[in-house]
């Protein structure tokens, strides 16, 4: 009888635990082509950076031979009530491809409204039309990847130029509603024509503090530079 009283007060906790457990997803990039993809999550065997917050990862897969990317948040950078992210790429490929690179994260927490500011800078080398778009989801089911209906934060892109190579960037800013628990995504979006290589740099930060419009600035600066610099090589 003691038993069953002792099994009826753990079972609860026990279910408790574990639900709320599998309701904290871990930081997670993603990059797809639209037949193969590729989702690996923070300190997962796939994920080539030892450092919590951040998550390396290289492989190659249809017309891409190439593909390096670096998805950073907390607790690397940024916090639960003034988030992060940096999505960065290197890509190499062999034809055209549209390439879905993603960062998400859940668990942050706020309330009333969030002053968002997202960049990207970069550079693409490949057959003229090419193009890339950066967009921010926020979504207030806490859901990992979530970017459905009403979750748009804001878009920047399609950014291109006729001339190959080239250099873009392009920024947006928003203000949604937030809560105690919801989760932010970011999408780079790298469309080629045709075979080339493309590295690019996304940034989103809370714009609440000072310092982050200073960070902001700093890595489009960053950017930028890197940008011209392997477009000088490349020319």
């Amino acid at each position: 009888m003691r038993q069953q009283r002792l099994a009826s007060y753990v079972f609860p906790i026990v279910f408790f635990l574990a639900m709320t457990s599998a309701a904290r997803a871990t930081l997670t990039y993603q990059v797809s082509d639209g037949v193969s993809t590729f989702t690996v999550a923070d300190n997962a065997s796939a994920d080539l950076s030892a450092q919590a917050g951040a998550v390396l990862f290289t492989n190659s897969f249809g017309n891409v031979i190439l593909n390096v990317g670096t998805g950073i948040s907390r607790p690397m950078i940024g916090s639960t009530a003034l988030p992060q992210h940096h999505l960065d790429s290197v890509i190499v490929s062999t034809g055209a491809v549209n390439l879905t690179i993603s960062l998400s994260d859940t668990d942050f927490s706020g309330a009333g409204s969030a002053n968002f500011l997202a960049s990207i800078g970069g550079i693409i080398n490949s057959a003229p039309g090419s193009t890339a778009t950066y967009s921010v989801y926020r979504d207030l089911a806490n859901n990992l990847f979530g970017t459905g209906p009403g979750t748009s934060v804001c878009t920047t892109g399609p950014l291109s130029v006729g001339s190959i190579p080239f250099t873009f960037a392009g920024s947006c800013a928003a203000a949604p509603t937030i809560d105690s628990a919801y989760s932010l995504t970011s999408v780079t979006n790298i469309h080629l024509l045709g075979p080339g290589t493309t590295s690019s740099g996304a940034i989103l930060v809370d714009a609440s503090e000072p310092a982050s419009i200073i960070l902001l600035g700093v890595g489009l600066i960053g950017a930028m530079s890197w940008s011209r610099r392997n477009a000088r090589k490349t020319a």
